[in-house]
């Protein structure tokens, strides 16, 4: 039987003061997993340690877009704990507008986090990982929006997308017996991403509410996410898809164009409904 890759073993989670990377921690944590956490909310750091105890063995505040910062926290776990067994490239933010009204200085933002702060966990941690010997494990939170083009967040979209590509081609890179890489792509789940994200107008935040109302109404939970990561780890999945969007946008890549535009035409006719309730929600509020 193979070695519990939980228990005992330090976890790198990238976002874990909150949302997902907050749910991530929690399994972990049952699983018998030391927690590095980091964040920019040192208060939901905190948060989380009080909660998870002696699971949590560091914290640090640190954005994953500044390079300097990424480095000296990784200089500071590789000495303090050596290689992590898992990393999970986690933290991620949210831009709801038009590729067009998304200005030069909210592409900078989302990319730093969403892609460099991904490329930055893996070129820090990743060669570490694998020279220090056993299976390692890096966990890329992509999204159902990384599996096609999804044109009402076009920039969120773009990142997710380029964490999916960028996880395909690190399936091929890596013997498995000593670094297996997993990409993770949930549909809509209730966190703070958008809440906490950058919107066009109000009427863009409203609909992006308005979605994360209808994920919690349906009773998902970051948990349901979290145990697809865990069940991904433990049976050596590479590609994992979170609700039946997920499913359905993966699908849509492989059809043909005609039928992939009529998905797509109608999915949009469902979108622009959604956005004229949204609308009437600012204006009546």
């Amino acid at each position: 039987m193979s070695a519990d890759p939980f228990r005992g073993q330090i976890a790198v989670i990238t976002g874990g003061a909150s949302g997902l990377g907050a749910a991530m921690a929690r399994a972990f944590a049952a699983r018998g997993a030391r927690l590095v956490l980091t964040d920019i909310d040192g208060d939901g750091l905190a948060a989380q340690r009080a909660a998870l105890g002696d699971a949590v063995v560091h914290t640090a505040v640190v954005d994953v877009a500044d390079r300097e910062a990424m480095a000296a926290f990784a200089a500071d776990i590789l000495e303090r704990f050596g290689a992590p067994r898992i990393l999970v490239n986690n933290a991620g933010v949210s831009v709801s507008a038009r590729s067009i009204d998304t200005s030069p200085e909210d592409w900078a933002w989302i990319t730093g986090i969403n892609v460099l702060g991904v490329c930055y966990g893996i070129a820090l941690f990743g060669r570490a990982m694998e020279a220090a010997g056993g299976r390692a494990h890096i966990v890329n939170i992509a999204s159902a929006a990384g599996l096609n083009g999804l044109f009402t967040m076009p920039a969120y979209s773009m990142t997710k997308c380029a964490v999916y590509g960028l996880s395909e081609a690190m399936r091929f890179e890596f013997d498995d017996d000593a670094l297996m890489t997993h990409v993770i792509c949930p549909g809509f789940v209730p966190t703070g991403i958008v809440s906490n994200g950058r919107a066009e107008d109000a009427v863009d935040r409203a609909l992006g509410d308005r979605l994360m109302a209808d994920a919690d109404a349906a009773g998902r939970t970051p948990a349901d996410v979290a145990g697809a990561v865990v069940d991904a780890i433990d049976k050596q999945r590479f590609r994992t898809l979170v609700y039946k969007e997920a499913s359905m946008m993966r699908t849509l890549r492989h059809l043909p164009d005609f039928l992939r535009r009529a998905a797509l035409r109608k999915l949009g006719d469902q979108v622009a409904r959604r956005r004229v309730a949204a609308a009437k929600a600012v204006d009546e509020g």
